[in-house]
């Protein structure tokens, strides 16, 4: 174990290396968007939701009044609630107390948590029985859709370190004594709150853990003499629970439980319960993020509408619109869904992985949200990288073909670096992500 732990510090501060020099080549591309404005100093800080972060820092939650004539909710018009609280928490906590500007603070948190997410990646991979997961865990550096989202400072780095270390928790092998257990459930419920107030996606994962519940508890119920299948192992879970007193059941079918995901899972539902109560009693909204995400954001079809959904990927197959903007954003949209769904047809990613990636991509999918920077959400899911570590990795008997995935993985990394950077970016900037300021100079 300590040979796999050293192996993986040197993984995460020679992937760190690489990370800063990737950030170094992004930030001139995206310093020129705004080569014409006095105002910023340094874009990447400055860069969509990154600038509402730093302004967090420096002016707090507002709920300000919304412009003349806006016709909904006036609160709902630009409130900085719509972002989630730790990230600028953690900006303000290194300002304050390590001294670094605002201007920087973001980039020193994304070297960090990238180094956290690739020390957790190696170690999470070796409890997967991954060949070589120190050259494997290198995927996290490069996700193949999305690709410059998590070089940007903003929550992304952060948010796969934090969803990183859940993996990890979840594929270690069953404590051995009752104290080991109570000391990792401890950690899992502030974990699960920490990953959603992060970023809201983290309830996207909510099935694709309660799925890991049923999946590794039948895993360590078979260390221990379970004979069955999955499901008839989840049949004999709530059966379990329904009938507890079936003695005679359980001698002949033991069940071990793996409460890890499942208080993860818990987690995220109390900590999107505290910001929804958080919000209301600050703007006096009820569900006020809700009302926020449902009347400001538009989305692009209802939630869980099939036939909604069915139309708006089709546009992607339409003949090309230059002026239709939805259909760039289902093609983009589609193309993240594929990547990301890439490693669940292939039998070298570990089934857990497989199943959970199918059940998170299939919650973002259907939640109504595909529009909104899909790729960013999945570029950002630890789940997504490991499936993608897991497929790249080298088989002993097939090592070329490893480097042939490999190939087609940078390659993937280089097309959507251009296509984000070159094309998707640039359209409507800078002024796009400008603060509007009133006759005052205070933003709305």
């Amino acid at each position: 174990m300590k040979r796999i732990t050293w192996t993986a510090l040197l993984v995460a501060l020679m992937g760190g290396v690489g990370y800063v020099m990737a950030v170094q080549a992004l930030t001139p591309a995206i310093q020129r968007l705004y080569k014409n404005d006095p105002t910023v100093i340094y874009a990447p800080s400055h860069f969509a939701d990154a600038r509402q972060y730093v302004l967090i820092c420096m002016q707090g939650y507002n709920v300000p009044g919304g412009p003349p004539g806006y016709p909904t909710l006036p609160t709902l018009a630009s409130s900085r609630l719509s972002w989630m609280p730790v990230y600028p928490l953690l900006q303000c906590a290194l300002h304050k107390f390590g001294g670094v500007s605002l201007i920087f603070a973001g980039p020193v948190l994304a070297i960090g948590a990238m180094l956290c997410a690739l020390f957790f990646a190696v170690l999470t991979l070796h409890n997967l029985g991954v060949p070589h997961p120190a050259i494997s865990a290198l995927a996290v550096l490069i996700p193949s859709v999305g690709a410059v989202w998590i070089y940007l400072p903003g929550p992304e780095a952060s948010f796969l370190a934090v969803g990183m270390i859940a993996l990890w928790l979840i594929t270690l092998p069953a404590p051995a004594h009752p104290a080991q257990a109570a000391v990792r459930y401890a950690l899992c419920l502030p974990l699960g709150v920490l990953y959603v107030l992060l970023k809201p996606n983290a309830l996207m994962m909510f099935f694709a853990l309660c799925f890991a519940f049923v999946y590794v508890s039948w895993q360590n119920s078979r260390r221990v003499g379970y004979t069955f299948g999955l499901w008839t192992f989840a049949a004999d879970l709530l059966l379990a629970q329904v009938r507890p007193r079936m003695v005679r059941l359980q001698s002949a079918r033991p069940i071990c439980y793996a409460w890890t995901p499942l208080i993860i899972a818990a987690g995220t539902i109390l900590g999107f319960a505290f910001w929804l109560a958080y919000c209301s009693v600050l703007s006096g909204v009820p569900f006020y993020f809700l009302n926020l995400q449902y009347n400001y954001w538009a989305h692009i079809y209802s939630a869980g509408n099939v036939r909604e959904i069915i139309q708006f990927f089709a546009q992607a197959f339409q003949p090309s619109d230059p002026t239709n903007g939805w259909q760039r954003d289902a093609a983009w949209a589609l193309a993240a869904y594929l990547v990301a769904l890439l490693p669940t047809t292939s039998k070298r990613v570990p089934s857990l992985i497989r199943v959970m990636i199918v059940l998170m991509v299939g919650t973002l999918v259907v939640s109504g949200v595909a529009r909104y920077a899909v790729d960013r959400y999945l570029a950002s899911t630890a789940i997504v990288a490991i499936g993608w570590a897991c497929w790249l990795a080298p088989a002993a008997a097939r090592k070329r073909y490893a480097v042939m995935r490999w190939l087609f993985a940078l390659a993937l990394f280089g097309v959507t670096w251009v296509l984000l950077v070159d094309y998707l970016m640039p359209l409507g900037e800078p002024t796009f992500w400008h603060l509007h300021l009133d006759s005052n100079h205070v933003p709305w």
